[in-house]
């Protein structure tokens, strides 16, 4: 993470190379070494706002919702994300992690939609919440393998975030810290 701060151009390289490491420690230090580097060592609390208004640029929106759609599965699994307010965001966590390049998260939460009304869960909560009813009728445990895959994942999901940065620097620079876009 220190190197980033040095902010030598010999080193960026270095740190992109280190967020591929299997070790999570040294993945998630090179990934904010990298954004410190850029100089976007604020881009979570640029994208992690509760309020955001209609106009927040989507890049922003698709970080916000792979964060909280992690926070969720980890929290109470893939159940709890899609029952909670945060699974009205799917589309775009799926979205995200796709521009992020994630294939092992992506594939589970594709495998996780594809359980929810055919693969099709409502963005409206109340009805998504029914859905998910019918889908646990079938199966109580539909989820458990997902799960249990999702938390034994070799992508870290500190270098998803960042390489989502990485290809959207400019709308994550263009936001005050703290907060989005003015309403």
């Amino acid at each position: 993470r220190l190197i980033g701060h040095h902010r030598l151009p010999q080193d960026e390289g270095r740190l992109s190379f280190y967020m591929e490491e299997e070790d999570n420690k040294v993945a998630e230090g090179a990934a904010s070494g990298w954004l410190a580097f850029h100089g976007l060592e604020g881009a979570h609390e640029v994208a992690c706002v509760w309020d955001a208004p209609a106009s927040t640029p989507v890049p922003l929106k698709q970080y916000y919702a792979i964060h909280t759609m992690d926070a969720e599965i980890c929290n109470g699994g893939f159940s709890q994300y899609f029952f909670n307010s945060s699974g009205n965001s799917w589309e775009l966590a799926m979205a995200g992690l796709e521009e992020a390049g994630s294939t092992e998260r992506l594939g589970l939460l594709k495998e996780a939609i594809a359980l929810i009304a055919g693969g099709k869960p409502s963005p409206d909560r109340e009805t998504r919440g029914n859905q998910l009813a019918k889908a646990l009728k079938k199966d109580e445990d539909a989820f458990e393998d997902l799960e249990t895959r999702y938390y034994a994942s070799k992508e870290h999901l500190q270098v998803l975030l960042t390489k989502l940065v990485m290809r959207h620097q400019d709308v994550f620079r263009s936001q005050p810290e703290g907060g989005n876009v003015p309403a």
